[in-house]
């Protein structure tokens, strides 16, 4: 540090940060929930440090929630883990590294493998979810699901 004072470079490398813009501040608020923190960095052209910063000074949290977790699915399709573990092994499901289901994955399976679930355990929240991914019930199926009401 005094060899490069000496030679006069430390003026150069100034120490005070950018400065963040409202844009810079509104993809952050927007990408926080779906983006990794390293990610968000590259695309702002900032260190990983200073976003993690401003996530903290903005009083943010940056677990990434994009997908399902397991249990979530467990719990909306009235499955045991077994049965969704099984649906892994056969590579129905992919399960992320950050242990959630993700949305891409989840539809895939609900639209090749209808099959598989119980309708007639189904609420009528549950249907409108999978409503909402494409997927109907079996004819045969339909019935037991109007019942449940």
């Amino acid at each position: 540090m005094r060899r490069a004072r000496k030679l006069g470079l430390h003026a150069s490398h100034s120490s005070t940060s950018t400065p963040w813009t409202d844009a810079d501040v509104r993809f952050l608020l927007e990408s926080v929930q779906h983006l990794s923190v390293k990610v968000i960095a590259r695309e702002l052209h900032r260190s990983e440090k200073a976003v993690w910063r401003k996530v903290g000074d903005l009083g943010l949290s940056a677990k990434c929630e994009e997908g399902y977790t397991v249990t979530e699915v467990l719990q909306r399709l009235h499955v045991w883990h077994r049965r969704l573990k099984c649906w892994v092994t056969n590579g129905w499901i992919k399960i992320g590294r950050n242990r959630r289901i993700t949305e891409r994955s989840l539809r895939a399976f609900l639209r090749e493998h209808p099959e598989e679930l119980k309708w007639d355990l189904f609420d009528s929240e549950t249907v409108e979810w999978l409503l909402e991914f494409g997927v109907t019930a079996p004819a045969g199926k339909a019935c037991a699901v109007g019942q449940g009401d």
